[in-house]
């Protein structure tokens, strides 16, 4: 809302709040709600917070993130590793 009519104050009130209020418990949310309203800056903090933490990247690798964008955005710092198939004989 407050992208879409230009209130950048407001913008940048918020994502300072939400910054304060980032933990692994709502760390999904907060990146999925970053990358559907396309604010960018918030995207990146949490991608750096994710970084840091333990609890996301073991969610991560055991396939427990919920929402696809979050797992999707994740990919960056943490690339999926594609297991070779055997070929049969």
């Amino acid at each position: 809302f407050a992208k879409k009519y230009l209130v950048e104050y407001m913008v940048s009130w918020l994502m300072e709040a939400t910054w304060e209020r980032l933990n692994a418990e709502n760390f999904e949310q907060i990146l999925a709600t970053a990358v559907h309203l396309d604010i960018a800056p918030l995207r990146m903090r949490c991608l750096r917070f994710a970084e840091a933490s333990n609890a996301i990247r073991s969610r991560y690798e055991a396939g427990a993130v919920a929402e696809p964008s979050v797992a999707f955005e994740l990919q960056a710092i943490w690339p999926r590793r594609e297991q070779k198939r055997r070929r049969p004989f």
